[in-house]
């Protein structure tokens, strides 16, 4: 019971129960008190693992595209444009020309060693024609910057788009919600005066205040722990793999960035997506912490948190068409969302996602207030009757 995980902590510390640092508690109850620290300690490896096994798929199918865009790295030209255009050509063509080859050799109109060589020039064109249509791309993408008086770059970017197109993290979700939903689900399991509420009840004002503030911290820790630790290695095994050149180059010389601000380079932007991502965690952890308030029972909080947050993503996963402000995992998913605030222009290039991110926070900030103060009324009144 809460009672007794007092009288241990304190019993270890040598302190007395009035002295003990209430935050100091609720961290012993988050990571040590019913053992989740090794679920989350198993979430955070299983992501670990899946993200290493993610990344070095996608690097080992990057090895063409490195090399072509080694040969026009740095900024654009008509050279460098005519280049990606002539070897794009010559890719198509050879694939184009593969049924009128094959019906010519069975007819005897060319000879085998021909043929041969011909399907060992179809084979690397095959290997070519992607990597390189998405090079020309590019620099058409290029060539229109270059036109309106941007100067735009080559960037080997596959290592940029896997850091800031990053899905959400199912294993960090778990994290954050099951740190949140024990909150207040040992209090809520005793339902005496004497119980877990017990030494928030019989404080002054200030004391519960004190008490909710620190149990809000500790939630809002244990998401920043997990979430350093989970974006952390996907960050390192990104630039360990890839390395992310070319740091200071403009985000606009990304074709997928056409709107953003031509001040705003590749790194500052990746940091950008980084914090907001954290953050973002770290408002998933109060809401679910001020739910664990009103539903008491940890199961209970993490199937409603679980509802609100997931099901709106869901649906937008089945087809449905879902306002982007509906969608919790828009602000975990910086980028996507980032790029439709790009889009839209909202109060600048970043508008639109400030005002989703602060719907977010209101939303969060009401709840926590409301919920905490009903239910602690609604506790009072049970101990009352």
């Amino acid at each position: 019971s809460y009672e007794k995980l007092l009288q241990r902590v304190t019993s270890k510390r040598g302190l007395r129960l009035r002295s003990t640092s209430i935050l100091s508690i609720e961290h012993y109850k988050i990571y040590l008190s019913r053992g989740l620290i090794l679920v989350m300690i198993a979430l955070v490896a299983l992501n670990a693992v899946n993200t290493a096994e993610h990344y070095k798929d996608i690097y080992s199918k990057d090895e063409i595209y490195y090399n072509y865009l080694a040969e026009v790295r740095g900024e654009w030209t008509e050279e460098k444009h005519e280049y990606i255009r002539t070897e794009l050509s010559w890719a198509q063509e050879t694939i184009n020309k593969y049924d009128a080859m094959q019906s010519a050799y069975i007819k005897g109109e060319i000879k085998k060693d021909e043929f041969r060589a011909f399907l060992v020039d179809y084979s690397y064109a095959e290997q070519i024609e992607i990597p390189l249509e998405a090079i020309y791309s590019t620099s058409q993408h290029l060539q229109t910057l270059d036109r309106e008086g941007i100067q735009g770059s080559f960037v080997y970017d596959t290592g940029w788009k896997q850091l800031n197109n990053r899905d959400y993290d199912i294993c960090l979700y778990l994290i954050v919600i099951i740190a949140g939903s024990i909150g207040f689900s040992m209090e809520h399991s005793e339902r005496q005066s004497g119980g877990g509420f017990k030494q928030i009840l019989r404080s002054t004002k200030r004391g519960r205040g004190e008490t909710f503030r620190a149990k809000c911290t500790a939630i809002c820790i244990a998401a920043l722990i997990g979430s350093v630790l989970c974006i952390g290695f996907e960050v390192f095994t990104v630039i360990g793999l890839w390395e992310l050149p070319d740091a200071g180059v403009p985000l606009v010389s990304l074709s997928q960035y056409a709107d953003a601000p031509a001040e705003l380079t590749l790194l500052q932007y990746s940091v950008f997506v980084c914090v907001a991502d954290l953050l973002a965690m770290i408002l998933l952890g109060v809401f679910t912490f001020a739910l664990s308030c009103l539903l008491g029972k940890f199961i209970h909080c993490i199937i409603v948190a679980a509802i609100v947050t997931l099901v709106p993503h869901t649906l937008g996963m089945t087809g449905l068409s879902v306002p982007i402000w509906c969608d919790y995992f828009g602000i975990q998913q910086v980028d996507k969302l980032a790029k439709w605030s790009m889009g839209k222009d909202i109060l600048g290039a970043f508008g639109g996602y400030a005002i989703v991110a602060l719907f977010w926070i209101t939303v969060a900030a009401a709840l926590s207030a409301l919920l905490l103060r009903t239910a602690t009324r609604c506790f009072i009144l049970k101990i009352i009757v």
